[in-house]
């Protein structure tokens, strides 16, 4: 898990969630999983895919019963490539060394 607080990071990925629903191509699966908090409480949980094979940068969710896909902009994708390396590097025990 990899919790981000940086509010100009979480702009860049909010504004890939919108209320366009487009075509997503069937070949593409989830890399992931985001979560959007406030205060402990859920607000969004989003499938996402980073993948430059097929065109696969995308967000998929559920809001109000209605099922969303909406292309990752660039800088989202980008980010969420840096993020999802950061989370699978081994964090090292001894922070000051």
């Amino acid at each position: 898990m990899y919790v981000l607080t940086d509010t100009a990071k979480i702009e860049v990925l909010e504004l890939s969630i919108s209320s366009a629903n487009e075509k997503q191509v069937s070949a593409c699966k989830p890399a992931g999983q985001m979560t959007f908090k406030k205060d402990d409480q859920v607000l969004l949980t989003t499938d996402f895919s980073i993948s430059s094979y097929l065109d696969c940068n995308y967000v998929k969710y559920s809001l109000n019963g209605t099922k969303y896909n909406s292309t990752l902009t660039s800088q989202a994708a980008l980010l969420l490539q840096k993020i999802q390396k950061a989370a699978k590097e081994p964090t090292h025990p001894y922070p000051n060394d």
